[in-house]
């Protein structure tokens, strides 16, 4: 069995990383307490701000190259007892800001009232900046 071992794989000329073609992978994740607030574990996101009651913002370490990125959310969920809610992590509205240095989002209850959720993810496809 082989084993290949690097501190750094660069492009042929050496002067950058490696480009990733024909593949997609995630250019940012979050793992993000909405109640705290806090982030559990992030990639590529530098700060989560609260803008109050389910109204939150990511900001990215590192920019996305336009604002047509694509956030993936994951339900709001209590880790205290494992309960998943049957509830909306909403992606944006008119209103929120939706930039290549920041994805604001909203989270609601099953009657649409605002709530924020102990635990809430997202990833983000796009390109980098």
């Amino acid at each position: 069995m082989s084993e290949l071992r690097a501190n750094t794989i660069s492009d042929a000329a050496g002067t950058g990383p490696v480009t990733l073609t024909g593949q997609s992978a995630a250019k940012a994740w979050v793992n993000y307490d909405q109640v705290t607030p806090s982030l559990d574990g992030s990639y590529n996101a530098s700060s989560v701000t609260d803008n109050g009651t389910g109204n939150s913002t990511v900001n990215f370490t590192n920019d996305m190259a336009n604002a047509t990125y694509a956030p993936i959310s994951g339900n709001g969920r209590d880790l205290n007892d494992n309960t998943v809610y049957g509830a909306h992590v909403l992606l944006g509205n008119l209103s929120d800001t939706y930039t290549t240095s920041a994805h604001q989002f909203r989270s609601a209850s099953t009657t649409d009232s605002a709530v924020d959720f102990p635990q809430v993810t997202f990833v983000y496809m796009g390109d980098l900046a």
